[in-house]
């Protein structure tokens, strides 16, 4: 059996008498090599393209969620997540970058959330074991002793229906983290109202 020299790269072999010494263009960001100039610009172009796109899109949640953030009543926060149904769609997919498969999710104009029940109450301890004031530590089941075990905020129980059932959760958690986000507002506009 007669041996040769060639190059290996990955699982490529490549003998050395038909290798080529070439120029080559490789993406500092994907690592994808590219045979020609044109084709390495072009790759640029739409990574950059997917960026910029990626960034708006950021702005653009960040800002709807901010105006969540200041809806003034519970009533007004109900409306808003009933009136921006896709703004929670987004956020599910934008936090499960995991999910591969988009065609699963539904299209934005057909999506829907209903809150269909809201029982919630202002009390001086909170539980933090699930979430927090934004800043603030959480204390898993009170483990820490040297973390609160809870601070001023509203508790209770909210139910809502969604148009799709989405296997993975997300929209659920997206709806839950909007009412925390919502009630850290209230019970701040609260504070000082009661200040």
């Amino acid at each position: 059996m007669p041996r040769i020299r060639a190059y290996k790269q990955a699982e490529k072999i490549i003998p050395v008498d038909s290798a080529k010494i070439v120029t080559a263009f490789q993406c500092p960001w994907t690592k994808q090599v590219w045979a020609t100039k044109k084709a390495y610009i072009k790759h640029l172009k739409q990574l950059r393209e997917e960026r910029i796109h990626r960034r708006i899109r950021a702005a653009r949640l960040d800002k709807m969620l901010a105006d969540l953030n200041n809806q003034p009543t519970w009533m007004d926060v109900i409306e808003w997540i009933e009136r921006n149904s896709h703004f929670f769609l987004a956020r599910a997919k934008q936090n499960n970058a995991w999910h591969s498969d988009y065609r699963k999710w539904p299209a934005p104009e057909d999506f829907w959330i209903r809150i269909t029940f809201l029982d919630i109450h202002h009390t001086d301890c909170a539980s933090n074991t699930h979430s927090a004031p934004r800043g603030k530590p959480t204390n898993w089941a009170h483990k820490d002793p040297n973390l609160p075990n809870g601070y001023p905020g509203w508790t209770g129980r909210i139910e809502w229906q969604t148009s799709h059932y989405l296997q993975d959760l997300a929209v659920t958690s997206c709806v839950a983290l909007a009412f925390v986000q919502a009630v850290e507002a209230e019970a701040a506009a609260i504070d000082m109202v009661t200040a």
